[in-house]
């Protein structure tokens, strides 16, 4: 009995080219007939029957890869339009999923065998700060920095007559919307500036995930360079003062 089957992931994802040869070879060792496509930010779409062609590409910022596709059929002469396999992958700063995994006319143990890989293959990918992208967590920001406000606000103003209390109400309305704002927009215009939301890491791309490192190791230092000299400042002042 054969049948067919999709699934889909929603997570930002960091593909290198070792993924990709890893899983050319998974596919290519079964499905003799195998096909990869790219979709690039310029609207440009390459087709080709080797992977080497498109780690090859020059992926350019202007010109980077925002779509790959692998079809694969297990015997030739058939449509890759409806393959026996298709693996997309996407840009989840340009789409919203970042994962598909078609299957079709497969047997069902051919279907349990390739859905495993592929969730292995997706758990590969993943970037691991895949959270910080998601809508839920800039809500989350937002909230945290108007409850801070609030209690901070609350704490050295007397709202015990009228005037004060209605103040505070409208002053604390707009300061929700300030928070929410700078969430949505500026905190998340600080996390693309150290993270890339999704990534085809070879050609040029593979560069742009290096610096994008590389900032957020710096980052890393000087905070830690920071607290350290606040700690040993903190303590050469008490042992002044002690003296």
């Amino acid at each position: 009995m054969k049948g067919d089957f999709r699934k889909k992931y929603d997570f930002s994802i960091i593909v290198t080219a070792e993924d990709l040869k890893a899983l050319s070879d998974t596919i290519t060792n079964v499905f003799k007939y195998v096909r990869y496509e790219i979709e690039t930010s310029d609207g440009a779409k390459y087709t080709t029957y080797e992977l080497k062609d498109i780690l090859e590409y020059t992926n350019p910022d202007t010109r980077k890869v925002e779509l790959l596709r692998i079809r694969g059929n297990l015997n030739e002469g058939e449509s890759f339009f409806s393959p026996n396999i298709c693996i997309s992958l996407f840009d989840t700063s340009k789409y919203d999923k970042s994962v598909i995994f078609d299957l079709n006319e497969m047997e069902e143990k051919e279907i349990i065998y390739y859905t495993t890989i592929i969730d292995e293959f997706a758990r590969r990918i993943k970037a691991p700060y895949w959270w910080i992208f998601k809508d839920r967590f800039y809500w989350i920001c937002g909230i945290i920095l108007y409850f801070i406000f609030s209690f901070i606000y609350l704490s050295n103003t007397d709202i015990t007559n009228t005037i004060n209390k209605v103040y505070s109400i409208l002053l604390l309305q707009g300061v929700s919307a300030a928070c929410m704002a700078f969430s949505m927009f500026a905190l998340s215009k600080v996390v693309s500036f150290f993270f890339p939301e999704s990534c085809f890491a070879f050609g040029e791309q593979e560069k742009y995930k290096i610096k994008k490192e590389k900032r957020r190791s710096i980052i890393f230092i000087t905070l830690l360079l920071a607290l350290f000299v606040g700690i040993l400042s903190n303590i050469i002042s008490y042992y002044i003062v002690s003296k």
